[in-house]
């Protein structure tokens, strides 16, 4: 079922609460279990968008340059602007981060990090600094680099891993916001924490959101912070920390939030909505969709996803209906997008690319062991078993 808030006087959809209360997550939804694959896919009767029209025939990828491999080579593990963020690590060595132009030539390299293991994906930033996260001796750090030439400006610790982990990470134009839970603790006493630092490094606040509950996901929006914690989402101030609002309706899983424009997508424990972040409301509410297992990738009038046991799933940005499902034989981690088509990521010896409008397989490739990939804009990079390609996409259209 699909529930559609536009024109319905939304704010009763939503349960503004001015305490916090605990909510359960009882996992209502149920989830599907790996089975042989039969012919039990849902039709395409929606109407069809501009992109499910303009079918692509196939996609050519050229190789525009060896990268290196997962060792002591820049290995992109994220795209940024304009760039490729990377890492290039060894266990007893420590781990360099490298940032790398749309050629996969390398702009600038950090000096060496000693932790305790190598750094593979939370390096991240704003074109105001860039930061990474390490953990050394037990306690995890976060260290600053300048954007333009990858010198450290500061290096400050964050939590003892013995008493909080780090759960998730925003970096905005004003500094940093993280969120930490308890460590060794039961998933409902984890004591969600929210953490403020400016450019400088320095604490502006810190609020722990409740005595009980466990931390799921964070998100930024100009003023607004929001956190998805125990049975809800609660919208912050950015700049004091203080509780907005709290969305007692909306129980968000695992799988965090993931922004488009104005624009919040959850997935919850009782289905996958889209949430207006300007005004505040809940769009339209799926309740029939699958779990997900990792986060959405948007295009202008479709969302993908990837979803339990190895499907696939796109819906309709504009009212959340179905638009097409394909499923692949192992789970899929992670999915990625050049223009037209998405990669999953998650099959160790195939390479797949869908059409984002209609879910044909337009690209297949079976000739190594495939560990991920990256996109920017018509590049993407494919790590392979012990080395990372970068290529340049060309869709071919019907016609």
């Amino acid at each position: 079922m699909i529930t559609i808030a536009a024109g319905l006087g939304i704010s009763g959809c939503l349960d503004f609460q001015e305490t916090q209360e605990d909510a359960s997550d009882d996992g209502s939804r149920e989830s599907t279990e790996f089975d042989e694959q039969g012919d039990d896919e849902r039709s395409d009767d929606e109407a069809s968008d501009d992109s499910s029209e303009r079918r692509i025939a196939g996609v050519e990828l050229t190789e525009l340059r060896d990268l290196g491999g997962p060792r002591d080579e820049p290995n992109p593990t994220f795209a940024f602007g304009d760039h490729f963020g990377a890492t290039a690590s060894r266990r007893d060595q420590g781990t360099r981060m490298v940032l790398m132009d749309a050629e996969g030539e390398v702009v600038w390299e950090s000096e060496r990090i000693d932790a305790d293991y190598s750094i593979r994906t939370n390096f991240t930033g704003t074109s105001e600094q860039y930061y990474v996260w390490f953990v050394r001796d037990e306690r995890t750090y976060v260290r600053a680099f300048d954007p333009n030439t990858g010198a450290e400006r500061w290096t400050r610790e964050i939590v003892d891993r013995n008493e909080r982990q780090l759960d998730e990470i925003v970096a905005t134009e004003t500094g940093v916001f993280q969120l930490t839970t308890a460590e060794h603790s039961d998933q409902y006493d984890q004591n969600p924490k929210v953490t403020h630092l400016d450019n400088d490094g320095t604490e502006r606040w810190a609020k722990t959101l409740q005595q009980e509950g466990y931390g799921r996901a964070l998100l930024a929006y100009e003023d607004d912070l929001y956190v998805g914690i125990s049975g809800k989402v609660l919208r912050l101030d950015a700049q004091s920390g203080d509780v907005v609002t709290t969305y007692g309706s909306i129980r968000p899983s695992h799988n965090g939030f993931t922004r488009q424009s104005n624009d919040m997508y959850v997935d919850t424990v009782e289905g996958f909505l889209r949430f207006d972040l300007a005004s505040h409301e809940i769009v339209w509410n799926n309740e029939d969709a699958r779990r997900l297992r990792g986060r959405p990738v948007i295009a202008d009038d479709v969302v993908v996803v990837p979803s339990e046991a190895g499907w696939i799933d796109a819906y309709g940005t504009a009212d959340g209906g179905h638009r097409w499902e394909t499923r692949l034989d192992q789970e899929v981690r992670s999915l990625t997008r050049t223009g037209r088509v998405v990669w999953p990521s998650g099959h160790d010896d195939m390479l797949y690319g869908f059409d984002i409008g209609s879910g044909d397989r337009v690209y297949e490739r079976d000739d190594g062991q495939y560990g991920g990939v990256v996109a920017l804009n018509d590049r993407v990079s494919i790590m392979d078993y012990d080395e990372a390609t970068l290529y340049r996409v060309e869709v071919i259209e019907e016609g």
